[in-house]
């Protein structure tokens, strides 16, 4: 793949995180409901199954492949990260109303440090 094709591809990945950022910020006082969570849920699984297919498009079928199998193992060990995220939430007594821009910051730093720690 080209630089340039990595180039949009991370700008799109920053601008949806700065969105998210900005969004949780702004709805830091509310309580996330079940509707909008899973309404949430929907348009990520979305936007990475039309990404995915699309890599095909401008990459190797190979790459698409790849995406899919790596996205699917990621997705599958996120849920094993609910249950601790539960735990760490009830411990710290993290307000409801605080949780999703507590998680959103929490995810923030971790890519921060994965991507620093592995390069």
């Amino acid at each position: 793949m080209s630089l340039t094709v990595w180039e949009i591809t991370i700008a799109a990945l920053l601008a949806v995180l700065l969105f998210d950022l900005a969004l949780a910020i702004v709805r830091r006082n509310k309580e996330t409901s079940m509707k909008e969570a899973a309404a949430w849920t929907i348009f990520y699984v979305s936007a990475a199954i039309i990404f995915g297919y699309s890599l095909g498009e401008w990459s190797t079928t190979q790459a698409r492949g790849e995406f899919f199998a790596g996205w699917i193992t990621e997705y599958s060990l996120s849920v094993d990260n609910l249950f601790i995220f539960i735990l760490i939430l009830a411990r710290f007594k993290v307000d409801k109303t605080k949780q999703q821009l507590v998680l959103l910051v929490g995810i923030i730093w971790r890519s921060f440090f994965e991507v620093y720690l592995l390069h």
